[in-house]
């Protein structure tokens, strides 16, 4: 007879109802994150995880579970069909194609199926808006992509944040305690600097990503970017897990050990005291840019749909004017505001930027704003990865060429001068084949797509944009402000604030426009570098060099944008801990081989 006490434990609940503890991780994990203001359960997330992990939790072998044995006996079927096995395998001839008979797995495959099942419904929870632009997206084959992309992201991520779990499943039974548990919390940092330097990143739901509403909390991201929060993170869940473990077997835990945990837990409140002083260089402000910042308020769908181009334009240009623009050093415009794509070296004479550069030139004003723009190349060899054959109208002509689209930020100055600014870092399937130099064929699959979904180019090297008083301006397109790495990049280049475009229209009203609003904050901190950000419908802010963040109305509004040149450590050495972690991991599993491998006489 178990107690009632006894079910209360996440040790009963690991070995009589594992799928107890599959649920309550993915919760913990999933109300971390914006909009829940839940942050802190991230801090105690992976403990029920931890007891999962633990020897008497899952035996060596099991019986398969009945959750995953429909979705096995349905793939096995499926192979057995596509590879034509019921006419050369006598075994599975006839009606035993579709048979399938139960049996015991290892404890690891048992575990690998508890883990992927926790990352799926956190990222489902998370990320469920990946599905929603797929949805409001009126176009069908933008709707296929989009739910391709998607689809792929919650089934795949899942597996992949599995892997820290099953290299720690693995190497913990050779390593002493203290050093297996270092050893998780280097693979997942490991595994999470993999996420943000690789092409199939979908790095959104990075631990250090929780935090990003409590920048009182993460002033240290300044020294170790998003992945010393993770690690913090992942250190703490660690204290609270020991500490559950002595008090569930009825231990006496030390003063010592509390006191630890204690510190740890309130280390970056301490160190927020020590890097915020403002006598610190980062904190000197060298100069300030008035932005108009300018939401058009445009609906995606009657953008593409129903209004003309003509029509918007006059629109936005309504808009710049609504206030007078005497003392604007800038005009500010969200991504995509521009409503048809630009030809790269044709500008000129395109008649629907007239009016705007009329502005622009009466009101001696600077602007800068999202569009699309593109290029053609007289052969294959010459275009950038990413480009689709196609035809370009030359003197009433038409040539075949090969055509390269780029997600864009344009600054226009008075004396009709534009310079360019590319997106560097493209949505995996939605705005980019990943690895697509290496699999030139999707080119050829795809010709139809140049106007935008699934190819566009991507700059070749890392660009500012300069005002007209040659200030240096970094630039963020919408997805790009999730990468630390790749905005730090642009700061160490000499940009002095930050500008961030995007176009949330399309996932209005879902997390995600919570979730992409608060990396502004991290971004701030990681570049000690002021930030305005302009969206389309919504989701305007302004964020300070400490992080604190200012909605914008979602109508025309002038901001402060103070300038900065001081360097953090993070802009100087980058991810050095997601590095270090990467390294520490190979040496780990290369002593876990040793060890495993040795005489047994000498275990």
């Amino acid at each position: 007879m178990v107690s009632p006490k006894a079910k209360w434990s996440l040790y009963w609940l690991a070995r009589n109802k594992p799928y107890g503890i599959v649920l309550l991780t993915s919760l913990l994990l999933g109300l971390s994150y914006p909009p829940f203001p839940l942050y802190f359960l991230v801090f105690i997330a992976f403990v029920p995880l931890f007891v999962l992990f633990e020897t008497e939790s899952i035996p060596g072998r099991v019986p398969e579970d009945i959750v995953f044995r429909p979705i096995k006996h349905v793939s096995i079927v499926i192979s057995r069909i596509l590879s034509l096995q019921f006419i050369w395998r006598p075994s599975v001839r006839g009606s035993k194609v579709f048979q399938y008979h139960r049996h015991t797995i290892s404890g690891n495959a048992q575990l690998f199926r508890y883990t992927y099942a926790i990352f799926f419904l956190w990222n489902l929870v998370g990320s469920y808006w990946l599905l929603v632009a797929a949805v409001r997206t009126p176009r069908l084959d933008d709707t296929l992509i989009l739910a391709t992309a998607g689809i792929l992201a919650l089934l795949v991520n899942p597996a992949l944040m599995s892997i820290p779990c099953q290299l720690y499943a693995r190497t913990r039974h050779v390593l002493p305690p203290v050093f297996a548990a270092a050893s998780f919390v280097m693979f997942w940092i490991a595994f999470e600097y993999l996420q943000f330097n690789w092409e199939l990143s979908w790095s959104w739901l990075s631990l250090g990503h929780a935090l990003a509403e409590m920048p009182a909390w993460i002033q240290y991201a300044e020294i170790t970017g998003v992945t010393g929060i993770s690690f913090h993170i992942l250190v703490a869940n660690l204290f609270f897990y020991s500490l559950y473990r002595f008090i569930d077997h009825q231990r006496k835990i030390s003063l010592s050990r509390l006191l630890i945990a204690g510190i740890w837990f309130i280390l970056p409140l301490l160190l927020s005291f020590l890097l915020t002083n403002n006598s610190r260089e980062v904190f000197q402000e060298k100069g300030r840019l008035t932005v108009r910042v300018v939401p058009p308020n445009i609906d995606p769908n009657l953008k593409q749909n129903m209004l003309t181009a003509e029509r918007q334009m006059e629109h936005i240009i309504a808009l710049i004017q609504s206030k007078p623009l005497d003392s604007v050093d800038l005009v500010m415009l969200p991504e995509h505001a521009i409503p048809r794509p630009l030809h790269r070296t044709q500008w000129q004479a395109d008649r629907l930027l007239d009016s705007l550069w009329e502005l622009i030139a009466t009101q001696q004003v600077d602007l800068v704003t999202g569009l699309e723009s593109y290029q053609g190349f007289p052969s294959r060899d010459s275009a950038p990865s990413g480009a689709v054959p196609s035809f370009l109208q030359n003197g009433g002509l038409r040539e075949s060429a090969w055509v390269a689209t780029w997600n864009s930020a344009a600054l226009l100055q008075p004396g009709r001068s534009i310079s360019f600014y590319d997106k560097g870092r493209l949505a995996p399937l939605v705005e980019r084949i990943p690895y697509l130099e290496f699999f030139g064929i999707f080119n050829r699959i795809f010709p139809g797509w140049w106007s935008g979904v699934g190819n566009y180019a991507r700059q070749d090297s890392l660009s500012l944009l300069h005002s007209s008083d040659g200030i240096p301006l970094s630039i963020l397109l919408s997805y790009e402000s999730a990468f630390g790495d790749y905005a730090r990049r642009s700061t160490q280049a000499g940009g002095r604030a930050i500008l961030m475009l995007t176009n949330n229209r399309w996932w209005s009203g879902t997390a995600q426009f919570e979730q992409h609003t608060w990396l502004a904050t991290l971004r701030a901190i990681e570049n000690r570098r002021a930030i305005i950000r302009c969206g389309n419908m919504g989701g305007s802010v302004a964020v300070d060099v400490r992080g604190n963040l200012s909605q914008l109305p979602d109508e025309v509004s002038d901001q402060r944008l103070q300038l900065y040149t001081g360097t953090t450590f993070y802009v100087q050495y980058g991810d050095l801990l997601g590095r270090i972690a990467g390294y520490l991991s190979l040496l780990i599993l290369i002593i876990a081989l040793i060890l495993y491998f040795r005489p047994i006489k000498k275990r």
